[in-house]
């Protein structure tokens, strides 16, 4: 204070803004997509759903710039003053009609809905989730819809597919609903890449195109060891697998087989959604894994036609790198190979998606100077 007991704003220290947000995590795909916008506009490390914008240091041409990247990712417009109406991520997703946390385990996952061209699909990987792809959007051309294809399981624990073709059939009965015909364009990581292809297939049945499929760091199915989920090792694996995804140092975890809590404990501090879910949630997901990696054990592909990119990460513990000719028996048509460097588990991260995303885009651009297909929503 000073002489006259007025505050000395002189002597006051600058604002700290560099602390991570201590708000909960986020609970959709779009309220980590604009956690990720707001902790980059704000140079922050981190913001939960509940931070308010200006709290955290924010001011009109900040959130001039957090309008334009959202436009950017999401394809929708975000007036200034809904940003002062509802400067949390929570109050700002819920203003931009996201839908209900609940409707983010359903099997399609609207990432982004509007776009003149087709629809970019994007397919779970073994988890079941698609909901890392919302990364993909910033670097992804406002014009192509995005949807995510989740696992049944999700939603419904107890109505598990008994075959990859069971899963695939499942993605396509929602894809028919936003886009009832091709060409179509796929994306998938890991499991996901093997569901794309069988999607692809089964959509050629039908008579239906398949202009592209995107593999990332996805090896076509082969049988799995018997032994390899087994016994208390299984959750170990698990859990340290998607403590990876989430990078954090699996070193960290106890010796032996961790409790969900121990578990908890350490995703929670990573503030994305994978690190917030309920123990109900994570139980359905560690099923869908179990069941998908006994179903891809036993599928076999087909050879279909279309367009593939691959990109392989070189980051893997045995030095191995998907080769260029890993599809060439199941894919007829222009394949291209990339190498990136991160590990298997964070080529779906924002960072690989800024590297991605633009060779992505200009295939797609590509592909939609053939053909341009409307939605169904834009032709009603």
């Amino acid at each position: 204070l000073t002489p006259n007991g007025k505050t000395d704003r002189k002597a006051l220290p600058a604002p700290d803004y560099t602390s991570t947000g201590s708000g909960r995590a986020p609970r959709t795909p779009q309220e980590e997509l604009l956690c990720t916008l707001f902790a980059e506009v704000l140079g922050l490390p981190g913001v939960g759903i509940d931070d308010n914008f200006f709290d955290l240091g924010g001011h009109s041409l900040l959130a001039a710039q957090l309008g334009s990247r959202i436009r950017t990712a999401l394809g929708t417009e975000t007036p200034l003053q809904a940003l002062f109406e509802a400067p949390t991520v929570a109050e700002l997703s819920a203003s931009l009609d996201a839908g209900s946390p609940s409707s983010a385990y359903e099997v399609l996952l609207p990432l982004r809905k509007r776009g003149r061209h087709a629809p970019l699909f994007v397919v779970h990987q073994g988890a079941g989730m698609c909901w890392s792809y919302a990364g993909l959007l910033p670097h992804l051309g406002a014009d192509f819809p995005v949807y995510g294809l989740q696992a049944h399981g999700l939603a419904h624990p107890d109505e598990l597919r008994n075959s990859v073709q069971e899963v695939a059939d499942d993605c396509i009965e929602q894809m028919l609903k936003v886009q009832p015909e091709g060409p179509y364009h796929l994306m998938g990581h890991s499991f996901g890449g093997i569901l794309a292809h069988a999607i692809g297939a089964r959509l050629e049945e039908r008579g239906e195109r398949v202009a592209l499929l995107v593999f990332l760091d996805s090896d076509p199915a082969k049988p799995i060891p018997e032994d390899l989920l087994q016994g208390q090792d299984e959750m170990r694996l698990m859990y340290g697998a998607i403590l990876e995804a989430l990078g954090v140092n699996t070193e960290q975890l106890a010796d032996g087989t961790p409790t969900f809590e121990e578990f908890a404990e350490l995703a929670r501090g990573t503030n994305t959604v994978l690190g917030g879910l309920e123990e109900d949630r994570f139980v359905a997901l560690m099923s869908v894994i179990r069941n998908n990696i006994t179903l891809m054990g036993k599928y076999r592909h087909e050879r279909i036609s279309t367009d593939a990119m691959i990109f392989a990460a070189t980051r893997h513990r045995s030095g191995y790198v998907i080769p260029a000719d890993a599809w060439s028996a199941h894919v007829v048509g222009d394949v291209t190979h990339h190498e990136v460097d991160c590990t298997h588990q964070t080529i779906t991260t924002p960072h690989m998606f800024r590297e991605i995303g633009p060779l992505v885009e200009a295939k797609l651009r590509k592909l939609a100077e053939k053909a341009i297909v409307p939605t169904r929503a834009e032709k009603e």
